[in-house]
């Protein structure tokens, strides 16, 4: 697998949570997306699911200015020094082997590990197994807007024409036994996907 241009680097790491910094404070991963992180021993796939941007220390604070991009750029060259990106991740799986597997790792990445964006086939290959819906079910306390992040991940299949009315049946059947059939629950996530994706159901 080609590895993309890297996107962030790992600062904190667990079997089943990263933190990164991003190379560029304007250039983060979208919430919902899938991101691989390619070492030696495996390459991890997780899905992001939190981003701050923020001041490097408590010196140079973020003040309103009351200014356009263009004005700030023009007056402000030097802010962006100031200003850093972090996205949190949530692993969903890896492959070894040429195998995927739908479960947490053994180890975490190694600090400084390179994230990069994930190519459509491991968005096809995530979809075509359930198993991590089950995954971000266990992440509940980390994730409390979880059907956001149902609803982001379905948003990039559907910008890369990989969304199904198949896909969609599959996916809420098995939210529905995850959830233990909570019908409002259910109800809410169906009217938003028909809303969102009206022209996939149609």
């Amino acid at each position: 697998m080609l590895a993309g241009s890297p996107i962030a680097e790992i600062i904190s790491s667990s079997p089943h949570e990263w933190h990164a910094l991003c190379v560029k404070v304007d250039q983060a991963p979208h919430f919902g997306s899938l991101i691989i992180i390619q070492e030696t021993w495996a390459t991890y796939i997780g899905i992001v699911h939190h981003i701050t941007t923020q001041s490097i220390d408590s010196v140079h604070t973020p003040l309103a200015l009351g200014k356009s991009p263009d004005e700030l750029a023009r007056d402000y060259p030097q802010m962006p020094l100031f200003l850093q990106t972090k996205i949190s991740c949530l692993a969903i799986g890896y492959i070894k082997n040429h195998i995927m597997r739908l479960q947490w790792p053994a180890k975490p990445p190694s600090i400084h590990a390179h994230i990069t964006l994930a190519p459509s086939a491991i968005y096809q290959q995530i979809m075509c197994d359930n198993q991590y819906l089950s995954l971000l079910f266990k992440h509940t306390t980390v994730t409390p807007y979880l059907d956001e992040l149902i609803l982001a991940l379905l948003t990039h299949l559907d910008n890369q024409n990989l969304l199904t009315e198949s896909l969609l049946e599959t996916l809420v059947d098995q939210f529905s036994l995850l959830t233990g059939n909570d019908y409002r629950r259910l109800k809410l996530l169906l009217q938003r996907i028909e809303r969102l994706f009206a022209h996939r159901l149609a």
